[in-house]
C-alpha cells in the first residue's frame, strides 16, 4: 500500500466516525421528541459525512460565505440528518439539540432556510431541489464562482416530473457544477419505493438524461469517497448523480428490525438500547446507584438516577445526604410512585418524601403536575448546578394545565398563576394542581371563584409570588399536595406565611393523613383520603 492509500484509508477512518457522531446526534433529537424520521438519517449519515468533512468547502463559522458550495436538502424531512451534520461541522452548537422540533428553535422538524443556518433551501413537497439547484448552478456560473452545488434528494423524486424537467435542463446547460446525491433506501411513506412507482433502472435514466451517473453502496465510505472523486474530477461537461444505496436506520439495531421505519415512534425504553454507554442498570441496590451516580458527578458527568420515591428517601437517604448533597454534586434523582399514586399500600407509597427531603440542604425539590412541566422540567435540572430530586409521575401523563395557560412554561423556583378566582386561593403542587383546576371549574359552576397558584418547585419555594397571592384580598387559602400533611407544602406554605406576617383570614391544608394508608384501587383510595375531584371540591366549598 502505498503513502497516500494508507492516508487516505487513515482519513477514511475518520469519516466513519464522524458518520457516528452524525448517527449519535440525530438519535438524541429523536429522543427529545419521542418520534420522526431517524431511520433517514441513520441511514443518509455515511453520505453526509462524506459530503461535509471530504467534498464540501464551507466555512463553518460564515454559513453564509459566498466561496461555499452550495448544499440543498430537497427532502424537507430528512431535517434532522442536516441538522446533526451542521452540528457536527461547527454551523450550529451541539446545545440546540434538545430545542429539536421545539416552539422557537431554529431546528422544526421539517427543514426550512429562513429558520436554519447552513440550511440553503426549504424543502419538503419532493422535487424542488433540483430546479433549485439548476437555477443556482446556473447562477455562480454566471458569476464566475467556482463553487459547487450538491443536492441531496430522496428515491421517491424520481417519481417527479419536475425533477426530470431539471435533469434535463441542467444537461442542456452543461451544468458540470451541479451534483445530486440520490438516497436510495427503498423505503416510502407507504411502503418500499420500488413498489410505490419503480424508477429502476435508475442510473441508466440519468445517464440517458445527458448526466455522469453513478451508483454506490452508500454505506460504504471507501466507496462514496471514491464516487465524490470522481464526480468532482470528472473531465467532461456534463451535470453529475451519485446514487447512494442506503440501509434505513443502519447502526440503531433496535430500529432496523421494524418493517415500517419512515417515520417511527420510538419508546422510552428503547432509547436504552440506542445509547447504551449512557444506561446503566444497577439492579435492586439503591444505595450502589446513588454511590456510582456520585462517583460519575465527580468526573464531569451529570447523572440522572431513578428508582422508586420510597426507596430514594428510605433506603438511599444517607447516600443522598453524604454522597450527594454535602458534595453539592450534579445529580439529579427523578423518582416515580410519590405519593399516593400506586395502590401497593405502605411499602411502594412515599407520602413522607418531601418532608424527608426538605431538610437537606443542597437539594432542590421538585413535584411536576402534567407532561409540560416534565418535559420542561428536564433541562432546567440538567442546566441546574447541584443535587435535584423530582418525583415522576407514571404512564401516559396528561397536559393538563395549558388548557388553562396555553402559554405555560415551567420554570425553576417559580409558582404560576394558572387560574384567577377572588373567593379562593389554592396552592398546589402535583398531581393535585390537576385536581384543583377540576374543583374550581366544579365550584364555578355554583358561584364560588377559586384562584389556582401552581408551585411545581417545593425547595426552594417561590416566596414572593406565594405572599403576593394570598395577600391579595381576603381569600380562603388552602394548599394541596400529593403527601402527608406533615413536613410538606402545606407546612412549607404556612411557614412562609406566618414568617412574613401575612394573616390569611382562614388557612387549609388538603393532603394525605399523617398515618399508613390502605393498599387497593387508587381511585377508591383518593376519594377515601380526600384527593378525588369532588372531595377537593367538596372540602373547599365546607370551609368557606
Amino acid at each position: 500500500m502505498t503513502q497516500v492509500e494508507t492516508a487516505a484509508r487513515r482519513s477514511n477512518v475518520s469519516l466513519a466516525r464522524r458518520a457516528w457522531n452524525i448517527r449519535r446526534k440525530a438519535l438524541q433529537m429523536g429522543e427529545v421528541q419521542g418520534q420522526g424520521y431517524v431511520g433517514q438519517a441513520l441511514g443518509v449519515a455515511d453520505v453526509l459525512a462524506v459530503s461535509y468533512f471530504h467534498a464540501l468547502n464551507l466555512r463553518p463559522e460564515d454559513p453564509e460565505w459566498e466561496g461555499r458550495d452550495r448544499f440543498l436538502l430537497s427532502i424537507g424531512h430528512y431535517a434532522i440528518a442536516l441538522y446533526a451534520a451542521l452540528m457536527e461541522a461547527g454551523v450550529l452548537p451541539e446545545e440546540e439539540l434538545q430545542t429539536y422540533g421545539m416552539d422557537d428553535s431554529r431546528m422544526p422538524m421539517s427543514g426550512m432556510a429562513a429558520y436554519t443556518p447552513g440550511m440553503e433551501i426549504t424543502g419538503g413537497s419532493l422535487g424542488h431541489g433540483p430546479g433549485i439547484g439548476v437555477g443556482m448552478a446556473l447562477g455562480l456560473r454566471a458569476k464566475g464562482n467556482p463553487a459547487r452545488v450538491y443536492n441531496l434528494m430522496s428515491d421517491g423524486e424520481p417519481g417527479e416530473g419536475s425533477t426530470w424537467e431539471a435533469a434535463m435542463s441542467a444537461a442542456h446547460h452543461k451544468l458540470s457544477n451541479l451534483i445530486c446525491l440520490v438516497d436510495f433506501n427503498d423505503m416510502q411513506a407507504d411502503g418500499a419505493s420500488t413498489g410505490m412507482l419503480c424508477a429502476e433502472p435508475l442510473a441508466e435514466k440519468w445517464t440517458a438524461f445527458g448526466w455522469f451517473a453513478q451508483r454506490v453502496d452508500g454505506d460504504d465510505i471507501d466507496a462514496l469517497v471514491a464516487a465524490f472523486d470522481a464526480a468532482r474530477t470528472h473531465a467532461g461537461d456534463q451535470p453529475r448523480v451519485i446514487i447512494c444505496d442506503t440501509r434505513m436506520c443502519k447502526g440503531g439495531d433496535f430500529l432496523e428490525a421494524r418493517e415500517i421505519t419512515h417515520f417511527v415512534r420510538v419508546e422510552p425504553g428503547e432509547w436504552a438500547r440506542a445509547f447504551p454507554a449512557r444506561f446503566f442498570q444497577m439492579g435492586m441496590a439503591e444505595q450502589r446507584m446513588i454511590s456510582a451516580a456520585a462517583g460519575m458527578a465527580r468526573e464531569g458527568f451529570i447523572p440522572f438516577a431513578t428508582t422508586y420515591a420510597v426507596f430514594a428517601a428510605r433506603r438511599a437517604y444517607d447516600f443522598i445526604c453524604m454522597a450527594i448533597a454535602e458534595e453539592n454534586l450534579p445529580v439529579k434523582i427523578v423518582c416515580a410512585l410519590p405519593g399516593l399514586t400506586t395502590g401497593y399500600g405502605p411499602s411502594h407509597q412515599a407520602t413522607e418524601d418531601l418532608a424527608i427531603f426538605r431538610g437537606l440542604p443542597n437539594l432542590t425539590i421538585i413535584d411536576p403536575c402534567d407532561a409540560a412541566d416534565i418535559s420542561g422540567a428536564v433541562p432546567q435540572m440538567l442546566a441546574h448546578d447541584g443535587p435535584v430530586y423530582a418525583r415522576l409521575l407514571r404512564g401516559k401523563v396528561p397536559d393538563v394545565i395549558r388548557r388553562h395557560k396555553p402559554d405555560y412554561e415551567f420554570r425553576l423556583g417559580r409558582a404560576q398563576l394558572i387560574r384567577e378566582g377572588g373567593d379562593v386561593l389554592v396552592i398546589a403542587s402535583g398531581i393535585m394542581t390537576m385536581r384543583a383546576l377540576d374543583a374550581a371549574q366544579r365550584l364555578a359552576a355554583e358561584g364560588i371563584e377559586v384562584a389556582v397558584l401552581h408551585s411545581p418547585t417545593i425547595k426552594p419555594l417561590d416566596r414572593e409570588t406565594i405572599l403576593a397571592e394570598a395577600a391579595r384580598a381576603r381569600r380562603l387559602v388552602v394548599t394541596a399536595e400529593n403527601h402527608t400533611v406533615v413536613g410538606g407544602l402545606g407546612e412549607a406554605v404556612a411557614g412562609v406565611l406566618l414568617q412574613a406576617g401575612v394573616a390569611a383570614p382562614r388557612f387549609r391544608m388538603i393532603g394525605l393523613p399523617d398515618e399508613f394508608l390502605e393498599a387497593g384501587a387508587l381511585t377508591t383510595l383518593h376519594e377515601m383520603y380526600g384527593l378525588s375531584v369532588g372531595r377537593v371540591a367538596q372540602a373547599i366549598k365546607g370551609w368557606l
